[in-house]
């Protein structure tokens, strides 16, 4: 608890008026297990400050350095070489999320792409792509109403939609699915 009053103390005197706002945060928030979600903002917002505090403008960047120089992509199932794989590019996109922000894992990862993308794709600015949002409320429809046709895990599921739906993406599917598990409609 040291740590934190001593950060506590340094945010309010030395960070100005978001640093005040920030120290406000932790004493709100005094369970040590609110403070990843705190470090996660600053570390975060951090890794945005190169962009502007812009995630789209690290989005152009990251693309820039996948060799994707059109803004917004096209087509996210185009092949990207990440380091030595080849990846498409919505998947190397998900690494770099994972790879550069706090508590974005390969949970997490999609769901900061697939609304974005899903928003691109339904303005006709971007193709098909195959991101979703893989949660518990998508594990447990497949679960009881998948009777084993629907795959469980996130490559079967999309390419089964795929063969259903081929010209709808996933995600539309995910978000039927978390509405109807949301309001219990099913």
């Amino acid at each position: 608890m040291i740590c934190c009053d001593y950060l506590t103390d340094v945010l309010g005197a030395l960070g100005g008026n978001i640093g005040q706002s920030l120290a406000e945060a932790f004493v709100a928030f005094p369970w040590l297990k609110r403070h990843k979600f705190i470090r996660a903002l600053l570390e975060n917002s951090s890794k945005l400050r190169p962009y502007g505090y812009s995630f789209r403008n690290w989005l152009i960047s990251e693309c820039g350095n996948l060799g994707i120089y059109v803004f917004p992509p096209s087509n996210f199932r185009q092949v990207v070489l990440l380091g030595d794989r080849e990846l498409p590019l919505e998947r190397a996109l998900r690494a770099r999320l994972q790879q550069t922000f706090y508590l974005v894992g390969p949970t997490m990862a999609p769901y900061i792409l697939c609304d974005w993308q899903l928003w691109l794709w339904n303005e006709g600015r971007t193709c098909l792509f195959e991101s979703f949002k893989l949660d518990a409320f998508h594990q447990q429809f497949v679960a009881r109403y998948g009777k084993g046709v629907i795959p469980p895990d996130e490559d079967g599921f999309a390419k089964w939609w795929h063969a259903h739906c081929p010209d709808i993406p996933p995600r539309l599917a995910n978000e039927c699915i978390w509405l109807a598990v949301e309001h219990k409609l099913v």
